[in-house]
């Protein structure tokens, strides 16, 4: 038995086969289409990431959509983070400058960091109440750094 082309490829005319059959909403309800963008359980936000193709070949001077979840808490911890340090940095290397290593400096200064890096992961996982116990604990260090550098307190005082 000789197999014969279809008529679109032997040349002898009429419609070539469809590529793909149709998909019905029934087609769709048994077999959904894969996920292709992470685990289950977690949505694409506008058809990608964060913005859309259009957003990540952009120069992203227009902000974009704010991100949501842990996402945005970690963004606006770091914002957090920025706004204060400054004041810290300034605070610090004004104390390096005119020589004033005393106790309250050092322990403002151990505090901020630590209380600072605590902060960001408790902000990230959304932990309210410990999350601002620990800010707390990071803007008090400041106000010893800044009494450190007019006042002489403790065993190691220049």
């Amino acid at each position: 038995m000789s197999r014969r082309a279809p008529a679109a490829i032997s040349g002898t005319g009429g419609p070539p086969p469809p590529a793909f059959p149709a998909r019905t909403p029934a087609d769709a309800r048994r077999n959904p289409p894969p996920r292709l963008l992470g685990p289950p359980g977690i949505r694409p936000h506008r058809g990608g990431l964060r913005g859309g193709l259009a957003w990540a070949a952009s120069s992203r001077v227009s902000p974009g959509a704010p991100a949501e979840g842990a996402a945005g808490r970690l963004e606006r911890a770091s914002r957090n983070v920025f706004e204060t340090f400054p004041l810290f940095a300034a605070l610090v290397l004004a104390a390096a400058a005119i020589g004033r290593h005393n106790t309250a400096v050092t322990t403002g200064a151990h505090l901020y960091v630590w209380a600072r890096l605590a902060d960001l992961p408790l902000y990230g996982f959304g932990v309210p109440w410990l999350r601002t116990l620990v800010w707390g604990v990071a803007m008090v260090s400041i106000g010893f750094v800044f009494v450190g550098l007019f006042t002489r307190i403790g065993p190691f005082v220049r």
